[in-house]
């Protein structure tokens, strides 16, 4: 069964188009464009008055977004606060589907927003009286960070979470467009006209995406490392670790297996418990300071990266630190690590989670990458894009689809640690890690987490309790662990 769409504002028509390819896509329904059938979607500012379908779904269309005067100025921010849709209000809509009560809408119709059922000659006609589709085109593509002037940038150069929406108004922990979607996939229902939805995990009720970014494979690489411990200990007068700090250096420094850094088999093994994949990136270039401290064409990491292949594991790049607007230098990276592994269908991730909405996805789409996972703010966990699935992301720059796809990155371990982010205690980071695992199993998504390969000893050593209680936790809720490709993969089969 499809549905037939039509809207009549072609001036944003790629725009439209994407949101549209994007219900699509997560609904796993048929939408054509001006066709016939039983259910029509319409968009646009007027309400519609000839009807060609029994059964119809009309979307208001905001003047602030999608408008010639408006676009891509500052005059097409959302205004804050935002409206909210009280979803209690409608006993057409389960709000079990959702993760609370109250919807926040970036785009409503007059600073009002409401669902409404109208008789018509020719059937039901349904009206969505706010832009939802101008909502899930502003979170999906960045458009706030696009129009966003670098004084609100980092020390990084990175769109901090406080400065979103989302964060503002606190709804950065939701997958904020599997929601709007959601409550589509309800209007639809209230018809009962027998749409399905395709399912993409079978048995399971959502996908993870296990991540490690092999950034340093060496703790103990300079004499600081063994002269600070020391120090340290002999003021505290604890003589034994002095011993323990000597050897541990020297041991450690002949040997990288012998480095708490040097985790792998750890990690491999513990992931194998429950039978999960994963997906190591690896820096090939150290140009900056903050770029690692080892060599990609050494022995030791190619027998590293060979082993974890007979592992079934996925190797990516982690592209350096200046390469997220640097296009030579990222296609440079791209063509030596594909040479090196003879790889194609490529996942990247953009070291220090640096990213330019003008620039990055662009350029890593024109070197033929086919994900990338770096969309999450370094300061604050959640759902950056507003969605916990992986999508094919729309470029602002050059206002088109592209291919490649984007598995955003829900949780990094250090952005819930690190006192100049999240802050939080491992119990509180446990709070919330399951609490965004709970949504993403809501929508049958995807859960993105990355936990670094040096971070399972000295200050993280209580962490690691920490990681094992979410793999766990992941297994009890019945998720599947597999590598980015293959999450692409179990897409674009269900798609067929």
């Amino acid at each position: 069964m499809k549905i037939n769409y039509k809207y009549s504002d072609n001036t944003f028509q790629t725009q439209i188009e994407y949101v549209f390819h994007i219900f699509e896509y997560l609904l796993g329904i048929d939408f054509q464009r001006d066709s016939k059938s039983i259910l029509s979607i319409t968009y646009g500012k007027k309400e519609p008055t000839n009807l060609n379908s029994n059964y119809h779904i009309h979307i208001h269309q905001s003047d602030q977004l999608f408008n010639k005067t408006n676009y891509s100025y500052g005059s097409s921010l959302p205004d804050l606060p935002l409206v909210h849709l009280n979803l209690k209000k409608y006993e057409m809509l389960n709000t079990k589907k959702f993760t609370s009560s109250t919807l926040p809408i970036i785009y409503p119709k007059n600073k009002f927003c409401d669902l409404k059922i109208k008789n018509t000659e020719s059937g039901k006609l349904l009206l969505i009286n706010f832009d939802l589709i101008a909502s899930i085109f502003f979170m999906l593509t960045r458009y706030e960070e696009y129009i966003s002037d670098s004084s609100r940038l980092d020390k990084n150069g990175r769109f901090p979470a406080v400065e979103s929406v989302a964060y503002k108004e606190k709804f950065l922990s939701r997958p904020i467009v599997n929601e709007y979607i959601e409550l589509l996939w309800e209007i639809i229902q209230y018809f009962d006209l027998g749409y399905n939805r395709k399912k993409i995990w079978g048995d399971n009720n959502f996908g993870v995406f296990l991540t490690h970014d092999v950034d340093v494979i060496q703790k103990y690489t300079a004499l600081s490392n063994l002269f600070n411990p020391i120090y340290t200990n002999l003021k505290n007068r604890k003589f034994q670790r002095v011993t323990d700090n000597i050897k541990n250096f020297f041991l450690s420094s002949s040997d990288y297996k012998r480095d708490p850094y040097w985790t792998f088999d750890y990690m491999i093994n513990l992931e194998k418990k429950y039978n999960f994949k994963s997906t190591f990136f690896f820096l090939v270039h150290n140009r900056h300071k903050y770029d690692g401290d080892y060599n990609f064409d050494s022995k030791e990491i190619q027998k590293l990266i060979y082993k974890l292949i007979e592992n079934d594991i996925e190797i990516g790049l982690h592209l350096s630190y200046d390469s997220f607007d640097k296009y030579d230098l990222m296609k440079n990276q791209i063509k030596y690590f594909k040479n090196c592994l003879s790889r194609s269908n490529l996942g990247v991730r953009q070291h220090y989670l640096r990213f330019d909405v003008k620039n990055t996805w662009e350029y890593q789409n024109k070197n033929n990458i086919l994900y990338d996972t770096s969309l999450s703010y370094a300061d604050r966990s959640g759902f950056r894009n507003g969605i916990c699935h992986p999508f094919q992301v729309y470029s602002l720059t050059s206002e088109k689809k592209l291919d490649l796809w984007e598995i955003p990155l829900n949780v990094m371990e250090a952005t819930l640690k690190r006192k100049n982010y999240m802050n939080l205690s491992i119990n509180k980071a446990y709070e919330y890690t399951t609490t965004l695992i709970d949504s993403v199993k809501l929508y049958n998504g995807v859960f993105t987490f990355l936990w670094h390969n040096n971070n399972f000893s000295g200050e993280w050593i209580e962490w690691n309790e920490l990681y094992k209680k979410i793999l766990k936790y992941i297994d009890d809720k019945n998720g599947i662990g597999l590598t980015g490709r293959e999450i692409i993969n179990k897409i674009n089969d269900r798609e067929q």
